[in-house]
């Protein structure tokens, strides 16, 4: 959804990346149910929403790694992940650590609704 809101009216294009994190010591089909899966369910969760994206599995043993290999420091990054009160969740990092490189980077907050007390949510 925010990719969408980014690109409105945009000659953009949107990638997907989607990283899974290996070691290089064990061997990885790309071709294997695992990857052909989750680039179809990435695919169409973005058609859901309506944003036609181009979707790269990739393989890294950190997720530095991707962006640095794969985008140039022109390329505006939404990173989507939970925010968390006390202590940064693992995508909350990484947009630190991109924003720190100079990379635009930009974090979308998925499962938003948040149980403050019995019976009562707030959504951001």
């Amino acid at each position: 959804m925010t990719a969408k809101r980014l690109t409105e009216g945009l000659d953009a294009r949107v990638v997907l990346l989607v990283p899974r994190i290996k070691s290089f010591s064990v061997p990885f089909d790309p071709a294997s149910d695992e990857g052909t899966g989750l680039i179809d369910e990435h695919r169409a969760q973005a058609a859901n929403v309506g944003v036609h994206v181009t979707v790269l599995f990739c393989v890294c043993q950190r997720y530095d790694d991707v962006i640095r290999q794969m985008l140039s420091r022109c390329s505006l990054l939404v990173v989507g992940g939970r925010r968390r009160v006390w202590w940064p969740s693992r995508e909350e990092r990484l947009v630190s650590r991109l924003f720190a490189k100079g990379y635009p980077v930009v974090f979308a907050q998925v499962g938003a609704a948040r149980v403050v007390a019995p019976g009562s949510v707030i959504a951001y």
